[in-house]
């Protein structure tokens, strides 16, 4: 009996160390990318002016098209009339302005959020960012960029995204997974074997939370291991975000200023699905 007694101590003991499960979900955003999805936001940007829920406007447009049997979403930025200006195409868990950290996905010891999507990029992107498309685009988590009182916020994210060669002075051309923490690269990953970003191209990210609090990003493109990027820093309260814009940003004096150069062709980044899990 003594025996039985420590047996079953030992496991209650046990059973209390493990971590207490979080309520399964499974968000399938965009089984077929075919409508906007209610919980996301539009956000356009052209012409100086912000304008929140605008799904398209005349420099950035957010649509959907179908071929096939295939529906999608297209995120473009066009040749602007007013030259100079940010432009942007979005749509994301996080409407902007907003306070950091508000957005539904954060991760905790033993459960990981798994985000996994099908992408791709127009005829004029390349996977070396050498090609005529400027500015940045791409499928992330993160926390916003745009503070309540309209000042840049310092934000995070981790994801996959193209940029031109211009970015940063090509610190990050191209197509990659990153992670970024403050608004500054923590890590990069790129594909060693060939990937044709030019067609659709099937991405997954696995954020996770090890026993020590440690978090980690582990990367993959088509089936191919990209990297493992541990983070300096934990982060919480990410929201998706899905974007194509004409912003390239570079060193300066103050730190990392932006600049707009005007597409001299549409420019176009396409989604299939994403899908966003956490057991």
């Amino acid at each position: 009996m003594k025996k039985i007694f420590s047996t079953l101590l030992i496991a209650l003991i046990a059973s209390l160390l493990l971590p207490i499960p979080a309520k399964a979900s499974s968000v399938d955003y965009f089984t077929d990318f075919e409508s906007q999805q209610p919980e996301l936001f539009y956000e356009i940007y052209e012409g100086g002016v912000h304008y929140p829920n605008l799904a398209c406007g005349t420099d950035a447009c957010v649509f959907f098209e179908t071929q096939g049997q295939r529906t999608f979403g297209r995120f473009v930025v066009n040749p602007s009339a007013t030259p100079g200006f940010y432009q942007n195409a979005a749509t994301s868990h996080i409407q902007l302005p907003s306070e950091p950290n508000q957005g539904p996905y954060s991760v905790t010891y033993g459960h990981p959020i798994t985000m996994e999507a099908k992408i791709k990029w127009s005829a004029n992107y390349d996977i070396d960012g050498l090609s005529d498309a400027q500015g940045t685009s791409g499928i992330v988590l993160w926390n916003g960029a745009v503070g309540t009182e309209g000042e840049t916020a310092e934000y995070d994210h981790i994801g996959f995204m193209w940029a031109s060669q211009d970015v940063l002075f090509g610190a990050i051309s191209g197509f990659m997974a990153n992670s970024f923490v403050d608004q500054f690269p923590v890590d990069m990953s790129r594909p060693t074997l060939p990937i044709d970003i030019n067609e659709w191209v099937k991405v997954k990210l696995v954020w996770s939370e090890d026993i020590n609090g440690v978090q980690s990003v582990t990367y993959s493109a088509d089936g191919q291991l990209l990297g493992t990027h541990v983070l300096p820093t934990h982060l919480e309260g990410l929201g998706l975000e899905i974007w194509n814009d004409n912003q390239e940003p570079v060193f300066c004096e103050e730190g990392i200023c932006n600049t707009f150069p005007n597409p001299n062709q549409p420019q176009s980044f396409f989604v299939d699905y994403v899908k966003i899990t956490q057991p």
